[in-house]
């Protein structure tokens, strides 16, 4: 039997300090605050709105403040919200990008503003409503260990979530008779050739499911990459490999939120790499600073190319331009005052009605046609569509969605019950060993979840964020159960009853 020293090494290799997310967060929103104010003061420009200002001040003071000293990983789903609010509410007001104000009475903007206010405060009282509980300690010591057995286990389902995807694009491939290739680089667009009103075999949830299976890939690649063991080069070389084309995968689906879902497996198993070895901070920062600017100019190709085969797109580098393209997915702002106009002008307050999706989405509307629709309906009917024929699902946020329930008593109890769910998350996540191979992509998957929650409509962002922490929820439930072990409990037993205990 090895001796307790030998175990030192894979103990010292599997352990990495989190990165504190909810500090950077904090300073990053502060720096461009200052940005933003130090801009209109040079250039001239506008005053961005006060109530902006007040509720972005707000976010930076609870990120440096409030909760600082807590686990990194345990205030993932809160940095989530508060990375969503400036980012889609509050960054284009301050950057004096949005004209959304212009068009607004001064009421509106007013109402608009506290909307904003009260979300924030909301979430905040929600969110520290419990005690923060304290992190369990007993099992900091453990150490997860594959066997042969196991390894080959994940190895296998690795590249079943990959031919899972690959399944589901040739059952529309198949059925739309058009080339597999085809289908696969066509990015949220019609596929060129199809034929119409084709019907794949399998069902719009199931394909859902089978879909997101890539992020079961991701989940095996990571523990075998960050798993100590006896792993040979071509397994890891394989592990890499799967995770860049999961990544890959998730930019070819043209959806942003995908896009940040499928980059996070990849960036959360290379940390724990980074942080475990003798790189010095600066050099970190610097790997870091790559890897933003790496996905900033993926997100700007794909919102260029989306909507079309990308084989198809000609504008070059040029056409890749963040800027371009960095109002019209972050500037939902500028949808909040129409619902603040249309309520309860247009239509009723709604009363905590479109919660009914959230819980009961996953039943197919052909089994209950009058199941109600998610609230970002009401943004399509005020833009004069209707149901038969609408664009894409406008966003309108947590606080629109909050405004249409109840006006701002509505705001602040949307914001309420998110802050308690966000603290329930982040509970949760607390629970979870502290080196668990799979809690850091855990917890940037939830961080991610909960900042499309406040950008989109709840019920919309809340199944599609749920496939993709499902899979990699129930592979780090299995390595709990079946890969943790505590080496002391190995030494610290006598062998006499290490023997009868192996003969019962």
């Amino acid at each position: 039997m090895a001796s307790p020293a030998s175990t030192e090494p894979l103990l010292r290799e599997s352990r990495y300090e989190a990165p504190s997310i909810q500090l950077w967060l904090g300073l990053g929103l502060a720096a461009v605050i200052v940005w933003g104010l130090g801009r209109n003061a040079l250039f001239g420009d506008s005053t961005p709105n006060g109530y902006v200002i007040l509720t972005a001040l707000l976010s930076v003071i609870a990120l440096l403040l409030i909760g600082r000293r807590r686990d990194p990983v345990m205030t993932a789903a809160r940095s989530g919200f508060h990375g969503g609010m400036f980012g889609f509410f509050l960054s284009m007001p301050i950057l004096s990008m949005s004209g959304a104000e212009m068009s607004l009475s001064e009421a509106t903007v007013d109402t608009v503003g506290w909307s904003l206010v009260l979300t924030v405060i909301g979430f905040e009282a929600g969110y520290w409503t419990r005690r923060p509980t304290a992190h369990r300690d007993d099992a900091e010591h453990c150490l997860f260990v594959l066997t042969y057995r196991q390894r080959r286990w994940l190895f296998n389902l690795m590249w079943i979530g990959v031919a899972l995807w690959v399944f589901v694009l040739l059952d529309y491939a198949v059925a739309a008779d058009v080339p597999l290739l085809s289908v696969m680089l066509t990015m949220r667009g019609e596929v060129e050739g199809a034929r119409p009103g084709a019907e794949p075999a399998l069902n719009t949830y199931i394909a859902g499911l089978l879909g997101s299976a890539t992020y079961m890939s991701t989940a095996c690649a990571s523990a075998l990459l960050t798993i100590p063991g006896p792993t040979s080069r071509s397994t890891r070389a394989l592990a890499w490999t799967t995770l860049g084309l999961c990544a890959f995968a998730g930019w070819l689906r043209g959806s942003r939120a995908m896009f940040f879902y499928a980059f996070a497996p990849i960036l959360t198993t290379e940390w724990p790499r980074l942080a475990s070895t003798s790189m010095s901070r600066a050099t970190r920062i610097l790997v870091v600073a790559v890897a933003l600017s790496v996905l900033a100019l993926a997100w700007g190709g794909q919102s260029a190319m989306r909507g079309a085969d990308i084989r198809k797109y000609e504008a070059g580098a040029d056409g890749i331009g963040v800027d371009s393209y960095t109002q019209g997915a972050l500037d939902i702002f500028a949808e909040l005052g129409p619902i603040v106009e249309a309520f309860p002008a247009l239509f009723p307050y709604q009363y905590g009605k479109s919660l009914i999706p959230l819980f009961l989405g996953w039943v197919p509307r052909p089994l209950w046609p009058g199941k109600p629709y998610s609230f970002s309906m009401f943004a399509n009917f005020i833009k004069g569509e209707t149901l038969e024929q609408r664009s894409a699902s406008i966003a309108v946020g947590l606080t629109g969605e909050g405004y249409g329930q109840g006006g701002l008593i509505g705001v602040l109890v949307w914001g309420v019950l998110f802050g308690l769910a966000c603290r329930w998350v982040d509970e949760r996540l607390g629970r979870m060993p502290r080196h668990h191979p799979l809690r850091l992509q855990l917890a940037g998957i939830c961080g991610i979840w909960a900042a499309m929650i406040v950008r989109g409509s709840p019920p919309e962002m809340f199944y599609m964020g749920l496939y993709a922490w499902l899979f990699v929820w129930l592979m780090a439930r299995y390595l709990t159960r079946h890969c943790m072990v505590d080496p002391r409990a190995l030494f610290d037993t006598p062998p006499q009853a290490a023997a009868d205990s192996s003969s019962v």
